[in-house]
């Protein structure tokens, strides 16, 4: 994976379907995937800052956004492990961080 040069995307939101954002940044629109609890406290039409990682191949460019820092790291370690691809980081970073957390202590995959 390539290190995203887009950090954050501060601008305009707009919903799309369940899991998909635009952020309109001075006119411009970048289509963001975003984890589903970030989706539900997105408010629409709200000027917000997603923090990003990009995903590139050779076939794709992807957007995905958290609502910090944090999160977005944790996104970034989960996709360098063997078997996990960009979507099913997205939902383990959907999955509420006590079970998450518990979940890694007790090694339950």
């Amino acid at each position: 994976m390539l290190r995203s040069m887009i950090a954050h995307l501060r601008g305009t939101i707009a919903k799309g379907a369940p899991g998909e954002v635009s952020v309109d940044v001075q006119g411009v629109g970048y289509k963001v995937l975003v984890p589903i609890n970030v989706w539900d406290e997105l408010v629409e039409g709200a000027h917000t800052t997603l923090w990003t990682s990009a995903y590139v191949r050779e076939d794709r460019f992807d957007l995905f956004g958290f609502a910090d820092a944090a999160m977005r790291t944790l996104f970034e370690r989960f996709i360098a492990l063997d078997g996990v691809g960009p979507r099913m980081g997205l939902e383990l970073c959907s999955v509420p961080k006590n079970l998450l957390f518990q979940a890694i202590a007790q090694e339950d995959s």
